[in-house]
């Protein structure tokens, strides 16, 4: 639900108006109540690729990120107490 949240925002047309306040709101409130819950989202973008947090769906050449290294987040992962949801990534080759 974050996730689709957060798309939302991203894609937000300009001319939203003021009932894009509430959505972002809304958003704001469900990320505190996820963070008092103990739900991390994994920083992925940039570090080096680790199956234990991370999935890669495509390995891809890239000239300005080092091989292993994820290029871009397709979707976020989150750890929550000893559990977790691997992030869905692009690794350089």
């Amino acid at each position: 639900m974050l996730d689709d949240l957060e798309r939302a925002l991203q894609n937000r047309p300009a001319d939203a108006g003021s009932w894009m306040d509430g959505i972002e709101l809304i958003h704001k409130k469900l990320q505190s109540i996820l963070e008092s819950e103990g739900v991390t989202r994994i920083d992925a973008e940039g570090q080096l690729f680790d199956p234990n947090f991370h999935e890669a769906i495509s390995h891809e050449p890239n000239e300005t990120v080092e091989s292993g290294h994820v290029i871009a987040v397709v979707q976020n992962g989150y750890i929550w107490a000893k559990s977790r949801s691997t992030a869905m990534v692009r690794v350089a080759q």
